[in-house]
């Protein structure tokens, strides 16, 4: 069973535990879309895609367990540490990248490190391509424009 496979069972298991069937719904499609795009932009950028999808499944971790605030990047990474480290899904160094690129997700108008961004336009995929008939959101558009451009979509 490869470490991918690992965690979505566990990411399973935290949506089965929820209460709040909407919640759940919106969530499971947003994570588990965010991963999909992340192995689809690491193939492309030459990233490693186990890891990518990682980092999807686990970006909104902390939303997923305690409900959306501003802050959750950054409380989402060290919750997503302890669940790499104790289901022993990563090394150490993999570790630290996959929580460095949850930690600064949010911040989409900083450039990290390719990592941090893969994980960054993921996100701005998802949430543009899942209602792709919807206006695109000020704040994501020139990312979205991007990544159109890369993956030679139209915009």
């Amino acid at each position: 069973m490869t470490r991918v496979v690992r965690l979505r069972e566990y990411i399973d298991g935290l949506f089965l535990s929820s209460r709040n069937m909407d919640k759940r719904h919106v969530t499971y499609v947003h994570l588990y879309g965010v991963s999909l795009c992340c192995a689809i932009l690491a193939r492309q950028r030459g990233l490693d895609e186990e890891m990518a999808m990682m980092a999807g499944m686990l970006h909104d971790i902390h939303t997923l367990q305690y409900g959306y605030v501003k802050e959750h990047a950054e409380l989402g990474a060290p919750i997503a540490r302890g669940i790499l480290e104790r289901l022993e899904l990563a090394i150490p160094e993999e570790i630290d990248v996959i929580c460095r690129a949850i930690k600064k997700h949010s911040d989409k108008e900083t450039v990290h490190e390719p990592f941090d961004e893969l994980l960054k336009d993921g996100d701005v995929l998802q949430h543009c391509m899942y209602e792709s008939t919807a206006p695109v959101a000020e704040k994501e558009r020139q990312r979205f424009d991007q990544l159109c451009r890369e993956l030679h979509l139209m915009p």
